[in-house]
């Protein structure tokens, strides 16, 4: 996926290798194709990752953007 220029690693953080779609229409379609349970389970991991990311009040709209898209697809 990378050599098609769908995804471009990001670099390391705490948690490994860090990855971001590169259109949003992608991401979308690639979500909304998984699962169900597997798409909320996606979902969630990424919102605590976040979160552990950005630490307990994050001050960027950014990250509470980023926060709110990815816990409210986990509870779908």
């Amino acid at each position: 996926m990378i050599e098609a220029d769908l995804i471009r690693n990001t670099g390391r953080d705490r948690e490994g290798d860090s990855y971001r779609f590169m259109h949003a229409l992608l991401h979308e379609v690639v979500y909304q194709n998984l699962l169900f349970p597997a798409a909320r389970r996606c979902m969630s991991e990424a919102g605590r990752a976040l979160e552990r990311a950005v630490g307990p009040q994050p001050q960027r709209l950014r990250d509470l953007e980023a926060l709110g898209h990815h816990w409210s697809l986990s509870l779908r």
